[in-house]
């Protein structure tokens, strides 16, 4: 009887996999490229990546790529299967940002956060507060509060770790560090504004805090090893205006990163905004490409439409024309890249077949898990048509 069972959902689970698999090479997407108008350091990124692939002198060698956006960079759905493509591709050198506790509505793909007694504020709800990059502050509720920072899967390396923190007095102990033993580590002795300490550990390591010491996220590099790393750095219900709700240095903070492509996901919440004022939209959308540009003058930047989206059955968010009309606009006079989500599922309306085919949600705004990988692959293959064109 149990070989019977065994048999019966042996069948069960090929059938679903060939299904599944028909059902995603019948999903009619349009014709999608990476557009390049005119980005200044394209070359430079093509040439960087290409680099991984032909490292004849084994010397080390990191593509830093950084995803903002909102829920659909926050689930890293999307750019954890993005990652898992590019790193088996061209090497993995790490992961990237992490927020600094676990946040509700939030995924990582590869990463564990365990946390207790902190508060955590979000610049997703909070503003006048004194955010780092991210938007998330992990405030202790006493002197018991700690986070264990773990792999999902089982990792032996040694791993750079780049904590942001900030302490509201002077100490000698502002935090206490430990993998098996306790990990020694530097800081300024001071209060009141936010700073970084880099350390070397295996994974997992234990972060415990007085009642005085704030934590604003993390950066996981592999330490010595050649690859690309994906961040993700995502809130729920994000629209691009949330930089303004974060504290005026955090785009020093951008530069941790290392960023050899910055990629803005933004554009799904404003395209439910009705009363949306295109002027302000586009003023903010140029001034955080112009302060890239400024801080990271080596880095390509790439704009990603939202996907296709639909408030019912038949109608589209008011705003969501303008939106990516304005997008295209400043991604022309800015000289960035851009990749068009929406033609690369299909076209307007297509959401509803992907509903349809267990990869939309019925919200027809966010995706399945399987729907973000399909997305995924999509850009993928496009950056990589993009990357083999501009390589002769």
């Amino acid at each position: 009887m149990n070989q019977c069972i065994k048999t019966m959902v042996a069948v069960f689970l090929v059938v679903f996999t060939v299904s599944f698999s028909t059902m995603a090479e019948s999903i009619p997407t349009s014709k999608s490229v990476i557009v390049d108008f005119g980005d200044p350091n394209a070359k430079q990124f093509v040439l960087r990546l290409n680099s991984l692939v032909n490292n004849q002198d084994h010397t080390h060698k990191v593509v830093n790529i950084t995803q903002f956006g909102d829920s659909h960079t926050a689930a890293d759905f999307f750019t954890g299967e993005f990652r898992a493509l590019m790193q088996d591709k061209y090497g993995d050198a790490g992961i990237g940002w992490v927020p600094p506790i676990w946040v509700k509505g939030q995924n990582h793909t590869r990463v564990s956060l365990k946390d207790s007694n902190w508060e955590l504020l979000s610049s997703r709800v909070l503003s006048n507060l004194d955010f780092p990059m991210g938007g998330f502050i992990a405030k202790p509720i006493n002197s018991q509060a700690s986070v264990e920072l773990a792999l999902k899967a089982d990792d032996r390396d040694i791993w750079k770790v780049s904590l942001i923190f900030k302490t509201k007095k002077i100490t000698k102990n502002p935090l206490s560090i430990y993998n098996k033993d306790k990990i020694t580590f530097s800081f300024k002795n001071k209060f009141g504004g936010w700073q970084t300490t880099t350390f070397t550990s295996t994974l997992p390591i234990t972060i415990k805090s007085k009642d005085s010491t704030e934590i604003g996220g993390f950066w996981l590099t592999r330490a010595n090893k050649s690859g690309v790393i994906v961040s993700a750095i995502g809130s729920n219900g994000a629209k691009q205006t949330i930089w303004q709700k974060w504290r005026p240095q955090w785009f020093q903070e951008l530069l941790l990163s290392k960023s050899d492509l910055v990629i803005l996901e933004y554009g799904t919440n404003e395209s439910f905004d009705e009363t949306l004022d295109a002027d302000e939209y586009r003023k903010n959308l140029v001034y955080n490409i112009r302060k890239i540009r400024k801080l990271l003058p080596n880095a390509a930047i790439l704009l990603i439409s939202p996907p296709d989206t639909m408030i019912n059955q038949t109608e589209i968010p008011k705003s969501y024309n303008l939106v990516k009309r304005i997008q295209k606009q400043v991604a022309k006079s800015e000289k960035t890249l851009f990749w068009d989500w929406q033609a690369a599922m299909g076209g307007s309306h297509s959401v509803k077949l992907w509903s349809k085919f267990g990869l939309a949600r019925s919200d027809l705004v966010h995706q399945t898990l399987q729907g973000y990988k399909e997305s995924a692959k999509i850009f993928y293959n496009d950056l990589n048509e993009f990357v083999k064109k501009n390589s002769d």
